[in-house]
């Protein structure tokens, strides 16, 4: 047999995995579980990478989540013209945090916070004249360090309630 031939099946079943849906179905047994499943495919679904699921605890956290600003209207997890722009001009990112909770009643609840946080560069010296002119000042001290760390600058409350609302939906569709 040729190995080239042996190759084309593999590929297919590679290929074939990757056409696969990337969010799990929402099931289970318990409100908790289901309001869980129903955030954790929501964040999937807005484009968030996870970072850490906890589903005995009922908490997820996902990546920051860069974005061009005005460069990609399209994005729905971006805030006003305004937000565009300075997202635009510096490199911020959005990080969520769910946290899943029930109450003596046994109903789930899910909490969304969303972090925006800003890239900071320690040493960089941007001129006021042209920005042709920024100079990075080395400091012996930063050396072993990172060279940048993101720094958290405000909440975005419009796309919390977004997540919330759509988590919510979900979770009560799996209800019925």
């Amino acid at each position: 047999m040729h190995p080239a031939r042996a190759v084309i099946p593999i590929a297919a079943c590679l290929l074939a995995a990757c056409a696969t849906p990337r969010t799990t179905p929402t099931t289970g047994t318990t409100p908790t579980s289901r309001t869980f499943n129903a955030a954790r495919n929501t964040l999937l679904d807005c484009g968030f990478r996870l970072d850490r699921v906890d589903a005995q605890a009922g908490v997820i956290t996902t990546q920051p989540r860069t974005s061009a600003g005005l460069l990609a209207p399209w994005r729905a997890d971006q805030g006003d013209a305004f937000d565009q722009t300075r997202e635009l001009l510096s490199r911020e990112g959005r990080t969520v945090r769910v946290q899943v909770t029930t109450d003596d009643a046994g109903l789930a609840d899910a909490s969304v916070v969303v972090a925006v946080s800003r890239t900071q560069r320690p040493g960089v010296r941007p001129q006021s004249k042209a920005i042709a002119l920024t100079s990075q000042a080395y400091d012996p001290a930063l050396a072993e360090r990172a060279w940048s760390y993101e720094a958290p600058i405000r909440r975005d409350e419009r796309l919390e309630r977004e997540l919330e609302r759509e988590i919510a939906r979900r979770a009560s569709q799996f209800d019925r």
